[in-house]
């Protein structure tokens, strides 16, 4: 197992998300392709370097949408076999967890 896969959570949801994120407010599009309590994968053509604060928006189905904030711990190119960007997540919403919760993960 790789050190960038120690440090991932161990109950991981390969689910499909719609996203938009950013610095200042969510002004990129993107899509989660895995999530958990601590952390999610997203795929974009807008990638953030390493260490980068980001806000998240995520759109549930049902035309639900919630709020995350997190950082930024891997890029594509530092792990090509994900394609996408590592977040770590630092604040989640109680819609979030909620979510999770239907999966059984939280």
């Amino acid at each position: 197992m790789s050190q960038s896969q120690n440090h991932r959570d161990v109950h991981r949801v390969p689910h499909k998300v719609y996203a938009r994120f950013g610095t200042a407010y969510p002004e990129y599009k993107g899509e989660v392709v895995n999530l958990s309590p601590g952390g999610l994968l997203i795929q974009s053509g807008t990638v953030f370097p390493v260490n980068t604060l980001l806000v998240i928006e995520l759109h549930f189905p049902g035309n639900k949408k919630t709020f995350v904030r997190g950082e930024v711990v891997r890029t594509p190119s530092e792990d090509p076999e994900t394609g996408g960007m590592g977040i770590s997540l630092t604040t989640v919403s109680e819609d979030y967890l909620t979510y999770l919760q239907s999966f059984y993960i939280v």
